[in-house]
């Protein structure tokens, strides 16, 4: 790991600790339990030639913790986020579920709001 990557692990690691929200990642019966950071965005897709124009959250995670069935696996469309009550549907925003860091440290999963 590049002493960029070491430094970029250590400050999300640092902020999570101040801001994190604990949460579980569940993509069909498998599950995770992450501890990520809310952000929001403004999204807008286009289904259809339809436009919608929709507030996101944001939640940004280390990839090297979003292990599923004992592999590192990157968010896709349909899993969901659960924190506390609330459940959130990971969506593409331009395209992609997900965007990462240069060092390939820090994920941003898009995500909705469903309950």
């Amino acid at each position: 790991m590049s002493l960029l990557a070491k430094s970029a692990r250590r400050a999300f690691k640092t902020a999570r600790q101040l801001h994190g929200t604990a949460c579980i990642y569940r993509r069909g019966a498998a599950t995770v339990s992450l501890t990520l950071i809310r952000g929001r965005s403004e999204m807008v897709s286009a289904l259809d030639d339809v436009e919608d124009n929709w507030t996101g959250l944001d939640w940004l995670g280390l990839a090297e913790e979003l292990v599923i069935s004992d592999e590192i696996t990157r968010p896709e469309r349909g899993d969901v986020i659960e924190a506390g009550t609330e459940q959130f549907e990971v969506l593409p925003y331009d395209d992609e579920c997900y965007s990462i860091d240069p060092t390939q440290t820090v994920l941003r999963i898009h995500s909705k709001r469903i309950v």
